[in-house]
């Protein structure tokens, strides 16, 4: 099981943007030749259909997990029954436009969304209703929240760094990541949520649509959705697979629920349109995980909410080579080419390149994934690398 994202946003390399000009210069419309409107239209399953892994009332599947996989997430969600939810108050938020200090707030957050996870993931598999208050409590407080995002990040916003005003939604990363981790906890646990109250599923649907679902809808000017000719990084596919997951599993309207994989498939484009035919990544094998491995998210995603339909995207020769990268990346055991923002020494998530190994039907890529995951550092990616929903069940 993977980790909610917490890695916090850098830069890419100084030559991106011209490598992302000379890749640019010709329009592929890749993924949305692939999926016009019409063929979304046509393909998209409806919500009530779309059922990408087990339910917690599915209890025969979760049951089926080997005990040893069991066994320790249930203990970690034990564990989070003995903690506290800390609290993020005003000036715990100011603290970067007072004096640069970012990481205080970021701590904070970052725990209250490991914790739910861990919650949601242990009472998954136990199915006995033992954290499902302390998960209740966890939803209520991320919906109250000023702002899902990064205080470094609010210089998006018309008022500027400061504090958030609620009045203008912004969709960054870790807005997009929270709205992600609420839609799975509603569809894992929707009945158990409700059976506490019936708000709790309403709420996360309300805060999902105001804070991201409608805000990516109406507006064009996110500098990530690349709509104005910007440079674009891994910004896009981080956000797009977020927002393809949320509008997937909360967005009761069907209609807006395909605009929103449609919009979601043209940003992916302009994403395309910055990579050269070898598939390098710019940003360097750090940011693999959350551009090439986003990607891959995404189109595993569209894959099972078309029932399939992503077979024709991971033939694309494009495709391959932004997934193989991270295989010619590496030097030897965790040593891999440290340029952009790249350590010399890093952890990848061998599960995940296995899985894009096997879509593209790439054996140097599955091999490598093999051998990350019995690698001393096991599949561990980076911190603030990967999202739960990817290989929670799977």
């Amino acid at each position: 099981m993977s980790q909610f994202t917490r890695r916090t946003f850098l830069a890419g390399s100084a030559v991106a943007p011209l490598l992302a000009a000379e890749a640019g210069a010709t329009r592929r419309n890749l993924l949305t030749s692939l999926w016009p409107a019409a063929k979304v239209a046509e393909t998209l399953l409806p919500r009530q259909r779309f059922h990408p892994f087990p339910t917690a009332a599915d209890r025969a599947a979760w049951e089926a997990l080997p005990a040893d996989a069991r066994a320790p997430l249930i203990e970690r969600g034990a564990r989070q029954l003995k903690t506290a939810w800390e609290v993020l108050p005003a000036t715990l938020f100011l603290e970067y436009a007072r004096n640069g200090n970012r990481s205080h707030y970021e701590a904070v957050r970052d725990r209250r969304r490991t914790r739910l996870q861990e919650l949601a993931i242990a009472e998954c598999i136990e199915g006995k209703g033992r954290f499902a208050d302390e998960i209740s409590n966890g939803v209520w407080l991320i919906c109250e929240e000023s702002f899902w995002g990064l205080p470094a990040h609010l210089g998006q916003q018309r008022a500027g760094v400061g504090l958030p005003d609620v009045a203008e939604p912004i969709v960054e990363l870790f807005a997009a990541e929270t709205a992600s981790l609420l839609a799975w906890t509603a569809y894992l646990l929707g009945p158990q949520l409700a059976a506490i109250s019936k708000l709790l599923p309403e709420r996360i649907r309300l805060e999902i649509d105001r804070r991201m679902l409608s805000p990516c809808l109406a507006r064009d000017d996110f500098g990530w959705m690349g709509f104005k000719g910007q440079t674009l990084n891994n910004w896009t596919p981080w956000i797009c697979s977020n927002w393809i997951a949320a509008a997937m599993l909360v967005e009761a309207d069907e209609e807006r629920r395909r605009a929103a994989v449609s919009k979601a498939l043209r940003s992916l484009d302009n994403f395309l349109d910055g990579y050269a035919d070898d598939g390098g990544c710019d940003e360097g094998p750090a940011y693999w995980g959350r551009a090439g491995a986003s990607l891959f998210d995404s189109l595993d995603l569209l894959d099972a909410a078309c029932a399939g339909g992503a077979a024709a995207a991971f033939r694309q020769p494009l495709v391959r080579e932004i997934g193989l990268y991270i295989c010619r990346a590496h030097i030897a055991d965790d040593w891999y080419t440290n340029f952009g923002d790249a350590p010399a020494h890093l952890a990848i998530d061998g599960n995940l390149v296995y899985r894009f190994g096997q879509r593209v039907g790439d054996a140097q890529m599955m091999k490598h994934g093999a051998w990350a995951v019995s690698a001393p550092t096991g599949s561990r990616p980076n911190p603030r690398a990967r999202s739960m929903p990817a290989t929670c069940c799977r």
